[in-house]
């Protein structure tokens, strides 16, 4: 199903995927297998569900941001 999934679409300009960014979904994400100590991530000293990030480059606006967190990644990282 994860091929199936919106994403950033290198064929199309910037500004095309800058506005054909995808709705939230929602899906049952499993959950990753935290570490041995406490049972948690943490990213800066906070506690995240996943050590999965995604980098700024196919964030382009919040639209995106909500896409890929509706998606179970945590650590978001947003160029402003």
């Amino acid at each position: 199903m994860l091929n199936e999934l919106p994403r950033y679409d290198r064929s199309l300009s910037y500004e095309d995927n800058y506005q054909q960014a995808p709705d939230p979904v929602e899906l049952d994400v499993p959950p990753v297998p935290g570490p041995a100590e406490d049972g948690r991530w943490r990213f800066c000293g906070l506690p995240v569900d996943s050590p999965l990030g995604i980098p700024a480059g196919p964030l382009l606006n919040g639209r995106w941001c909500l896409y890929y967190a509706s998606l179970g990644f945590d650590v978001l990282t947003y160029k402003t």
